[in-house]
């Protein structure tokens, strides 16, 4: 009789962090003073909710009187096994960066970024003012809050109204709403992003390559990522994009979806045994965290990483969260395996998974100690 996976086990897995990723949105008041203005913003994040919030398993807003509860909730993502993104309308939140650079190190924004998650900036200078409650906040961070947050340099954000920067190749590809030019006044200089930062994509730059914008930096040594866009004035095109919200969602869905990697908040998650464990008994019953809405699961199984990744043709197709291989597994094999999610009707939507593996234990082991 095969033997089962334990009780403690399938509740510790269950229990994991999902691998789907959260998205906050700044709502406080922006900098309307021809950078950002209420009504463009709110449309804007209503566009990249319904356009890019099929990729998140949870959306938050948060306006300026929600300051503590945007706190909590980056404290809660800060490290919870997943990538997170927190966008902002240009302005930077009293409660994840005190105004007047009080505290230069180890703020929630600091801490945040280097647990491996996202920041988006739209709009003005990131990190620079605060317009809590619809009034430009008599202290300011200037250009040493970028710098305190990100650990770069003061001039990594420059001033440069106005000024129009090429679409590159890799902005064409992934945020074609772009169009061949754009116009920035706070454009980024890439030759102040060094290590342990590196520039990960510029999606515009000038013919010189010391203005980028849009632009993407990484954190090699935390993961952190963050991605500016279109930090610019004007009260509208030239200066906005012609709708920031569709090029965010393209960015989300072209570019950090498929380059970074979010997971489908509808795909199993959670595997028994964990991904890449070895000595796992030849006996093993496969569990699973099942997608919400769910209602049946196809399994895929075998020998090869490609074969299972590309395989359309399930080996099983289960109402359980379970699959029980035939026969007792090879000794010192691994085994890869996948479970797409299927809905119930009308729509029978499938949530194709990620391609686990596992080694089976060995017919022997060495004796050391002799």
């Amino acid at each position: 009789m095969k033997r089962l996976m334990l009780i403690l086990g399938i509740m510790c897995a269950f229990g994991a962090t999902a691998t789907a990723s959260d998205i906050a949105f700044y709502v406080g008041s922006p900098n309307f003073d021809g950078w950002y203005s209420v009504a463009e913003m709110n449309k804007n994040v209503a566009t990249i909710i319904s356009s890019a919030g099929y990729l998140f398993k949870d959306i938050q807003q948060f306006n300026d009187d929600q300051l503590a509860a945007l706190g909590t909730w980056v404290e809660e993502n800060t490290d919870d096994g997943e990538m997170d993104i927190l966008w902002l309308n240009g302005c930077v939140p009293s409660s994840l960066y005190p105004i007047g650079n009080t505290q230069p190190n180890g703020s929630r924004f600091e801490n945040y970024l280097d647990a491996g998650n996202m920041i988006i900036n739209v709009g003005d200078w990131f990190g620079y003012v605060t317009y809590e409650g619809g009034v430009r906040s008599g202290t300011e961070n200037g250009s040493t809050g970028a710098a305190n947050i990100l650990d770069l340099a003061s001039g990594i954000i420059v001033s440069a109204d106005n000024t129009t920067l090429t679409v590159t190749d890799a902005g064409k590809q992934y945020i074609p709403s772009l169009g061949a030019s754009v116009v920035t006044y706070r454009p980024i200089a890439p030759s102040v992003v060094v290590a342990p930062w590196e520039v990960a994509e510029v999606f515009a730059q000038n013919a010189a390559g010391n203005y980028a914008d849009p632009i993407v930096i990484h954190n090699t040594e935390t993961n952190g990522y963050v991605a500016f866009v279109n930090q610019s004035a004007g009260s509208a095109p030239p200066g906005w994009l012609a709708d920031r919200g569709v090029s965010c969602a393209e960015f989300i869905i072209n570019w950090v979806a498929t380059v970074v990697g979010l997971g489908n908040p509808n795909a199993a998650r959670g595997p028994v045994p964990d991904d890449g464990t070895v000595d796992v008994p030849r006996d093993v019953v496969l569990g699973w965290m099942p997608g919400p809405g769910a209602a049946t699961h196809d399994v895929y199984f075998g020998t090869s990483f490609e074969d299972v990744n590309s395989a359309t043709q399930p080996v099983a197709s289960v109402t359980d969260t379970a699959y029980d291989p035939e026969g007792l597994l090879e000794y010192g094999q691994t085994y890869y395996w996948r479970v797409d999610e299927v809905n119930g009707a009308p729509d029978f939507t499938v949530a194709k998974g990620d391609v686990w593996s596992f080694t089976v234990e060995p017919y022997a082991y060495p004796i050391t100690s002799v």
